[in-house]
Formats: structure tokens, C-alpha cells, sequence
């Protein structure tokens, strides 16, 4: 749980890469390799919350995504009854870009409800999944 006054560091997706993936790696493939992209930038960030003293005062990491269910299998909490205007319009927002981005285009927002979540991940978590050495 966090205190008032936590420092939280802001995560973002590198929507580039994601999309050279998609034009680099089979379809039946890509999961996999998207998974391993989001584990190694894991544990690039838990080294740089090591070896860089401001890291220290940093109690905690968050995101807003659509994709908050995969987001758990990576040690992330989704926010539990997120609300507020400012998450429907980030998943608006995010529901457009996918649509732009994917190689389905609008056809990959079918079959799903598509709600944008926030998700946080402590730093003691980010350190137990991934930091390795630098525990």
C-alpha cells in the first residue's frame, strides 16, 4: 500500500518497437516475444532503480493500459475499480492507437471489452521479479 507522498515512477510503451515486432516476428511468435521485450525493460528498469540513487525514492511504478490482464502475469496490480473521466479517455485513446498501430487494425479491437486499467508495480516486486543481482 502506498503513503501519501510516495514517489511513483510513470511507465510508457514504446510504441515503435512494438510495431517493428509486428513487422519482424511471425504472428504465433509475437506474444512471446513482446512478453520477453517487457521482461528485459523489467529488468533494465529494477538495475536503474539500483545503480542510480534518485531510483531509491521511488516507492512504486504506474501505467495505464489496455492489456491490464497480460500486465498481472508480469507482477503488476491493476487498479480494482478505477473511475474517473481521465481513464475512459485514455482507453479511448488507447482503443485509437492500437487501431491505428496493429496490422488488424480496427478488427483487433473485435470479441474484446477493451477498458483501460491502471496498473502499479512496487519497487520491492520490481526487485524480487526482476532485479537478479541487484537485490
Amino acid at each position: 500500500m502506498l503513503h501519501p507522498g510516495a514517489r511513483v515512477g510513470e511507465l510508457h510503451l514504446d510504441r515503435t518497437r512494438v510495431a517493428h515486432l509486428h513487422r519482424t516476428v511471425a504472428p504465433r511468435c509475437l506474444g512471446l516475444a513482446l512478453r520477453r521485450e517487457l521482461e528485459q525493460a523489467l529488468r533494465r528498469l529494477a538495475w536503474m532503480v539500483v545503480e542510480h540513487p534518485h531510483g531509491y525514492e521511488l516507492d512504486a511504478f504506474r501505467g495505464t493500459t489496455l492489456f491490464w490482464r497480460e500486465a498481472q502475469r508480469l507482477g503488476f496490480e491493476a487498479g480494482a475499480g478505477d473511475t474517473g473521466w481521465h481513464l475512459g479517455f485514455l482507453g479511448w485513446y488507447q482503443r485509437m492507437l492500437l487501431a491505428r498501430d496493429h496490422p488488424l487494425g480496427r478488427r483487433r479491437l473485435q470479441g474484446r471489452r477493451w477498458a483501460a486499467r491502471t496498473i502499479w508495480l512496487s519497487r520491492r516486486e520490481l526487485l524480487r521479479r526482476y532485479g537478479g543481482q541487484w537485490r
